[in-house]
Parts: C-alpha cells; sequence; structure tokens
C-alpha cells in the first residue's frame, strides 16, 4: 500500500512522431518546464506552460500516437499526474515567425475528479417587509399631504388678506416715516406767507413750502413726501387761502395719484379772481372726523321798507367744516300801489322762478313770493347754483355785502 501511494500514476501523453514541414521538431518537456501545482488531498492536473511564441492557427491536424510518460520528480517532491493527452494539431512556420523552438502542448486528459464542495454562502439579511414598508410610505405621504395643505391656506389667507399685508410692510418695513409727522419752521402767525420761500409745513410726513401766485389765477406749491403712497386722498390732507385778516378764502383737498419718498413736485390748482386776489396766506392742515362733519348756518336778509313798499328778502346759506352744502331762498314783498318799482320786483322774482322751473327745481310762486331750496350735492346739470358747492363761508359773505345784504 505504501508503495502504491508514493507511486505516481501513469498518464497517457500523445507525441508527435511524424515530421511537420517547415516546423521545429518537437523537443523533449524538459522538467523544469512544468511546474506543478500543489494542493493536499486534491488530484492535480500539471500546465505546461509555452514559452514565448504563441502557437500558429491549426491548419492540418496529426493524428498523435499514444506513448506511456514516466513521472518526472521534481526535486524531492513527487508530483502525481493522471491526465490524457488529446491530439494536438502543429501548424507551420512562416518565414515572418522568429524561429524558436516550440513546444507541443499536450491537452490535459479529462478526468472526473470529485467536485469539491463549494464554500458556503452567507446569506444576506432579508430587507425590510412590505407591510413596514407601506406604513412608512403612508407616514410619509400623511406628512407631506399636511404640509402641502399647510402651505395652501397660507397662500389662501395671503390673497385674502394681500392689501392689508402689503399695507404693514409698505408703512413698517419699507417706507417707516419718521415720529415728528407735523413739524413746521418760519410761519408768520402760524401762517405760510404767501412768496416766501423760507417757511415749511410738515404735515403727516409731507413736507409743504414755497407758496406762490402763478399765472392767470393758479396756485402753486411745492412739496416733498417723507413716505410712498398711492392713497394720499384718504389722509384728507387740504391746502387753505387766507387773506390777510386771517380769514378763510378757500380749501382745497390735496389729491395727486401717488407720491414718491424724497421726490420734490410742484402741486398746481386754480381759484377765483375773488381769491386769488385777496390770498395773503397758506395754510396745510388735517381735520377731525368732528371738524369735518361740523355745521355752520349764514343768514343774509336785505330789506326795504318806505312808505309804499315792504320788502323782506332772506338766504339762508349751511355749511359743513366752512364748504358750502346747500341754501335756501325766500323772497317775499307787499305794496300799496303798482308803480314801476313794484313792476321791476315783480319782473325779478319771474325771471328767477322760470329760470328754476326749466330744471325742475320745486318752488312756491306768485308775483311777490318766491321759495325754493338748492342741495349743491346733488347736483343738477347745466344748473347754475347762485354759489358753487365748497365754497367758503368768507367768499359767500363778502360776495353778499357787495350785494347790500347783511349777514350773520
Amino acid at each position: 500500500m505504501d508503495n502504491t501511494n508514493n507511486q505516481t500514476t501513469n498518464t497517457e501523453v500523445s507525441t508527435n512522431t511524424t515530421p511537420v514541414q517547415n516546423t521545429v521538431s518537437a523537443q523533449p518537456v524538459n522538467a523544469t518546464a512544468v511546474q506543478p501545482q500543489v494542493q493536499s488531498n486534491v488530484n492535480v492536473n500539471p500546465v505546461l506552460i509555452q514559452e514565448q511564441q504563441p502557437v500558429a492557427p491549426v491548419q492540418q491536424p496529426v493524428q498523435q500516437p499514444v506513448t506511456q510518460v514516466q513521472p518526472a520528480q521534481v526535486g524531492s517532491v513527487p508530483v502525481q499526474q493522471s491526465q490524457q493527452v488529446s491530439p494536438t494539431p502543429v501548424a507551420p512556420v512562416t518565414p515572418e515567425q522568429s524561429v524558436q523552438p516550440q513546444v507541443t502542448q499536450p491537452q490535459p486528459a479529462v478526468v472526473n475528479p470529485a467536485p469539491p464542495t463549494p464554500p458556503m454562502t452567507e446569506v444576506a439579511p432579508m430587507p425590510v417587509t412590505p407591510t413596514q414598508e407601506e406604513i412608512i410610505s403612508t407616514h410619509k405621504k400623511t406628512h407631506s399631504n399636511t404640509i402641502l395643505f399647510i402651505i395652501v391656506i397660507i397662500l389662501i389667507l395671503f390673497v385674502l388678506f394681500m392689501d392689508n399685508i402689503l399695507d404693514f410692510v409698505d408703512k413698517n418695513i419699507i417706507n417707516k416715516v419718521p415720529n415728528n409727522q407735523n413739524t413746521s419752521e418760519n410761519l408768520l402767525n402760524g401762517f405760510l406767507k404767501i412768496e416766501d420761500k423760507t417757511g415749511y409745513l410738515k404735515v403727516n410726513n409731507i413736507k409743504f413750502y414755497n407758496v406762490k401766485k402763478g399765472n392767470g389765477t393758479n396756485i402753486i406749491l411745492n412739496y416733498e413726501p417723507y413716505k410712498t403712497t398711492s392713497k394720499i386722498e384718504e389722509e384728507g390732507i387740504y391746502i387753505e387761502l387766507y387773506n390777510a385778516d386771517k380769514e378763510i378764502l378757500d380749501k382745497k383737498l390735496f389729491i395727486v395719484d401717488k407720491i414718491e419718498k424724497d421726490v420734490v413736485r410742484t402741486y398746481t390748482y386754480e381759484v377765483t379772481n375773488d381769491v386769488y386776489a385777496d390770498a395773503f396766506y397758506a395754510l396745510v392742515k388735517t381735520y377731525t372726523d368732528k371738524e369735518l362733519s361740523s355745521t355752520k348756518t349764514l343768514t343774509c336778509k336785505y330789506e326795504v321798507n318806505d312808505n309804499n313798499i315792504t320788502l323782506n328778502y332772506v338766504n339762508t346759506f349751511e355749511f359743513t367744516n366752512n364748504s358750502l352744502t346747500k341754501y335756501n331762498i325766500n323772497k317775499e314783498f307787499s305794496y300799496k300801489e303798482e308803480n314801476e318799482t313794484v313792476n321791476n320786483y315783480k319782473e325779478e322774482l319771474k325771471k328767477e322762478y322760470l329760470n328754476i322751473t326749466d330744471y325742475n327745481i320745486q318752488s312756491e310762486y306768485n308775483d311777490t313770493l318766491l321759495k325754493y331750496n338748492i342741495d349743491l350735492n346733488n347736483e343738477v346739470k347745466d344748473f347754475k347754483p347762485l354759489y358753487k358747492k365748497d365754497t367758503i363761508i368768507t367768499i359767500v359773505k363778502n360776495k353778499e355785502k357787495l350785494k347790500k345784504w347783511k349777514c350773520e
């Protein structure tokens, strides 16, 4: 048994004994050309290493006889070989190829050794179960839907309250204005003197200065805002003109499309001839709600009492915040004998009556009486009232006095 274990297994090798044209004769296999592979308890098939030049393509295969090869000793280590080499075709060497010895490589015999036991493969851990993934995905989806719902609600609220939000941002962030909204300098008796360039009034963070009379009956002044807004009309800023006695002559609501911060502009508006001629002071101010709703009544009378005629005319004018809103006409006279003067009074009343009748104004009329009311808030097209709406009380009083009426 020991001899059997140490004895190498016979190997059948096919060798080429027939010479091949243009081919170097097969050289005996040098033992040093074979590097055995050793593996414990496993039959190893030796591999012959081909030297340098690869084998040319096969043209005519030649059947080689099978010969027995004795086991070769490599050093002191016995090598067991059990191979059957199949016939190997040899191709002729072309002139272009360098002439070098070529070893015919025998094909190892097919041996059916016992297949090695494959190594154990480590099984990767199983992924998270689908049920758990579905639960996680549902949670994430619910969370995403909640965020989306909140964003939609915020957008809806922003659209609904956009004006308030933009107004807040404009006033408190973009156009934050100084705390001293109303200041003044170089005033004369509390007023801006017309044609004086040194004084100014700042109202609601808008600086007004350099009030002067322009061409025609225009009043011109400069203004410099400390803020930006397109809702200036809502602030209720009025420009007022006064005579030398500080009696108000005209009141104008300051209206522009838009004011821009630190941009100086000119404001021009037209007044009547009376106002233009008597204007001496200017004032810029705002009113409280109580002041805006305050009312005044001006009663002007014209009386005649002689031996023949007794005449009593009364015009009553109503003002709201010094601006005319309506008036009442009550004219009545009596006489003893008709004469030219009486006829003139009759003719005047008739003419006035016919005038208001053309505009469907209700009245009470006869030869010696005429009564009617005019509401200037309800404008009648093409009708020319005694005074225009918003005429200042001072103007009405002065004009009535010029007609010899007594006003109080």
